[in-house]
Order: structure tokens, then sequence, then C-alpha cells
């Protein structure tokens, strides 16, 4: 942050909250918010506003409720750019099910419609105008639904499920009032 970045913040921060800084406050505090990014500043003061504190916070309860937010935004940021790969079809296209009719035991494919190299992998042989087949995929949706299939495979690779802002909402107030 730089200096004015520093001197907004103050000026916010004693805007919002009932409260005077001390001398030696001002400096501590300018001291705390140097190494911070601005933006994520920001988003501290309004998460604590919303939260509906009133006085002036302490240092390390801005720092706590700032390192919380900020690695929610890393979260975020991480399950962003893995947003590429399909978990339903692990970027295969196609998904295999095993099914059996009695006594014969077969494999279908079907093609996963929750990404690009699923909806290429369609056919439909039926609909080609040269070179008729009766052969065809179907889309996965019509056995089950992809999005508990990409929820199954997400868990077996054992990744971390970017947990819904609504729910970390409900945790946070349940833990404040757990507290008092």
């Amino acid at each position: 942050m730089t200096f004015d970045n520093v001197d907004e913040i103050m000026a916010r921060l004693t805007a919002v909250f009932v409260g005077k800084f001390e001398d030696y406050q001002i400096k501590e505090y300018c001291d705390f918010l140097m190494p911070l990014d601005f933006e994520l500043m920001h988003k501290t003061i309004n998460y604590m506003v919303h939260q509906g504190t009133k006085f002036i916070p302490a240092i390390g309860e801005t720092l706590t409720v700032y390192k919380t937010i900020e690695a929610t935004e890393n979260e975020n940021r991480m399950f962003e750019q893995k947003e590429d790969f399909c978990y339903t079809c692990e970027n295969k296209g196609a998904i295999a099910v095993f099914s059996q009719a009695g006594d014969t035991k077969l494999w279908k494919a079907y093609y996963c419609t929750e990404c690009d190299r699923g909806r290429n992998a369609a056919y439909d042989g039926r609909r080609v105008s040269k070179y008729k087949s009766k052969y065809y995929m179907e889309p996965i949706s019509k056995v089950m639904d992809p999005k508990q299939l990409a929820q199954i495979n997400l868990l077996k690779k054992r990744e971390v499920i970017p947990m819904p802002q609504y729910v970390r909402d409900l945790l946070q107030k349940t833990c404040n009032n757990m507290a008092v």
C-alpha cells in the first residue's frame, strides 16, 4: 500500500466506525496497513461494517478478518484456475458406464454434457448424411446427474471441494454466536 492508500484507509476507518485514534494508535495502524493489499483492506472494512462492528476495531481483529478474506480470495483464485478441467469426464470427453443385463456384461460410452471435449465427442451415426450407421452416443445426463458424477470424481482425487460463500457466512455467524 502507498502512503496515500494508508491515508484513505485511515480516513475510512474514522468515518465508518465510532471512536478516535490516539497518536500512538495512528502510527501502529499505519505500520500495520503498509504491507497489506488496498482492495482486500476495503473488503475487510466492508465485512466488518456488515457484521455490525461499531467501534474502531483492534489491529488483531482487523488482521484476523483480513487473513480470512485473503484466504477466501486465494481459494477462489485457485478454483478458477482449475475451471478448464472437467471433473465429470476428467477431460476425456466420454464416460464409460458398466451395465449388466442378465448374463450379458457390457460397457456403454456416454458423452459429457459439461465440457467442450464431450460435446465434440458426441456422435450420432443415424444423422450422418454419408455412410449412415446405427451407432450413436447418448449424453451422460440420460443415465446420471453430471454434477453428482463431478463431485464423486473430485472426492476420488481427494481435492478440497470449494465451500460456497453462504456456507462460510453461516459458519462464521454460528462461531460468533458460540463465542458470546
